[in-house]
């Protein structure tokens, strides 16, 4: 049998998923030997509601029997229709594949990646987080050396997340044979390095990225992976292994964070995408979508010029952290950011002669988010609290009041050491701010300078002036009731 068609619909199938070709030139052969079929023509898919894809053009390679297909009868004719097969599939002992070009995938809201694709049809065991082993349909998709986003409002103007490069990835498209309405969605991507896209108040750079995607079928199983991995080729010689457990929507790296040009933080992070509701400063409760990024046990700073050789601020170790990055769902151009951070130990970094110690400092960020009529508003966390996974067994409940506006601030219970002539105990409270200021030079001759401020205060604390501070051996003035302000100034120009 030998059919030629100009205009078909042709798909490779696997339980309810579809993939394929639109409006075809194709050629099919069934004989003795096997049966040989390609099409090329605009891409037909189905692959559920969590996978959304586009592209250019796509072409359907199946070709079951070595000896079906070859030189001698590669180029059909049936009426008035002539079709010839191409070389790779002539050449080709079997194959089962569906190849899409200049193609856009979406999974789940939050992985975006463009390229060339080809999509391969397996059948296996699966074992699912509940209930026995099944047999399922599987359509398979790897490929590397790709750009990818991961984050909310991917492919628009307002995305906000992760641009992943010099990435590889392997989707898995999964169907129960016994019960089609049974389907499973698993990702996995890993990239070299990592960027932050639309976050004016974030920076970040990245490395050893991973992204991971399980999602539940109707039922609200995953599958198991851990007991029995999936591999998927992503390139000669090249695969990625699926072998998650649970549901997740996640990304994961070792990554530099820098937040409002106040807190830098270094370390190995998970990020997390979701979707909620918040409680605006106003009143107002919002829908939004929820990228998340949680750390335990890292190295940060708040101050000025982080990450520089003129930082000035508080370097903080065992730190615990939560970044929340909610995106309105009907206004995309509206966003916020909220931080909150606490740590174990703290020092001071960029000026000799001032020293600081403390058992414990938070830092909290609270950035207002403007609608479309320029009204600002910042998250009330007071109104609902928002907890974020720091590690498997630990989190951070971002918890500020909203009704304070927008913060920058640090505080802590600390010991403070100037010069080694003033030390002041107790609890205090740093801030961040920018201001125009007037300084004098040596010849008295007065400008006007941009510069950040980092202040520090306290009220009705203990304080020491004189020599030997803190010692057995000091010699000076013992203070009581001490109201307490330092005033930290850097050029903006010229740090």
């Amino acid at each position: 049998l030998d059919v030629v068609s100009a205009g078909a619909n042709v798909a490779m199938t696997a339980g309810e998923y579809k993939i394929g070709v639109s409006g075809a030139s194709l050629g099919l052969i069934v004989s003795a030997s096997g049966k040989a079929l390609e099409a090329k023509g605009g891409v037909y898919a189905q692959l559920g509601g969590d996978v959304d894809l586009s592209a250019a053009n796509a072409a359907i390679m199946w070709k079951e029997g070595a000896t079906v297909l070859t030189g001698a009868n590669k180029t059909l004719t049936v009426g008035a229709l002539t079709y010839t097969f191409g070389d790779e599939i002539v050449s080709s002992t079997g194959i089962e594949e569906v190849r899409i070009s200049g193609a856009v995938l979406n999974v789940a809201d939050f992985f975006r990646v463009s390229g060339n694709f080809a999509f391969h049809k397996s059948s296996g065991a699966l074992k699912p987080s509940v209930g026995a082993e099944i047999q399922a349909d599987i359509l398979t998709l790897g490929a590397s050396n790709l750009d990818i986003f991961a984050g909310i409002n991917g492919g628009m103007e307002d995305a906000m997340g992760l641009a992943l490069s010099g990435a590889s990835f392997a989707l898995a498209l999964m169907s129960d044979k016994n019960n089609s309405s049974r389907r499973w969605t698993a990702l996995k991507a890993s990239a070299g390095s990592a960027g932050i896209v639309g976050i004016d108040d974030v920076t970040l750079t990245g490395s050893a990225m991973e992204v991971a995607v399980n999602l539940k079928a109707s039922d609200g199983t995953v599958i198991d992976f851990s007991q029995d991995a999936m591999q998927v080729a992503t390139g000669v010689n090249e695969s990625v292994t699926l072998n998650f457990q649970d549901a997740l929507v996640q990304a994961s790296g070792t990554l530099e964070i820098g937040v409002a040009d106040y807190f830098n933080v270094s370390g190995g992070f998970a990020f997390k995408k979701s979707a909620g509701s918040v409680t605006l400063n106003t009143g107002d409760q919002v829908a939004v979508d929820l990228l998340t990024i949680g750390g335990s046990h890292i190295s940060a700073f708040a101050g000025l010029n982080g990450g520089s050789a003129d930082a000035l601020g508080l370097a903080l170790s065992d730190t615990d952290f939560a970044l929340v990055i909610a995106g309105d769902k009907l206004d995309t151009q509206r966003s916020w950011i909220s931080l909150k951070a606490s740590s174990g130990s703290v020092g001071f970094a960029g000026i000799d002669g001032i020293t600081l110690s403390a058992d414990s400092m938070n830092v909290e960020i609270n950035r207002a988010g403007t609608d479309k009529d320029g009204n600002r508003s910042v998250i009330d966390y007071k109104a609902d609290a928002l907890e974020v996974a720091t590690s498997s067994s630990s989190s951070v409940t971002v918890d500020m009041d909203g009704q304070e506006g927008e913060l920058i601030r640090a505080s802590g219970s600390l010991h403070l050491n100037l010069f080694n002539f003033f030390s002041v105990g107790g609890s205090f409270a740093f801030e961040k701010k920018s201001a125009t200021v007037t300084v004098t030079d040596t010849a008295n001759a007065s400008r006007n300078v941009a510069v950040d401020f980092l202040t520090l205060g306290g009220a009705d604390i203990s304080a020491f002036a004189g020599m030997n501070g803190g010692s057995s051996d000091e010699l000076g003035l013992k203070l009581s009731g001490v109201d307490f302000a330092l005033v930290l100034a850097a050029d903006k120009l010229n740090a």
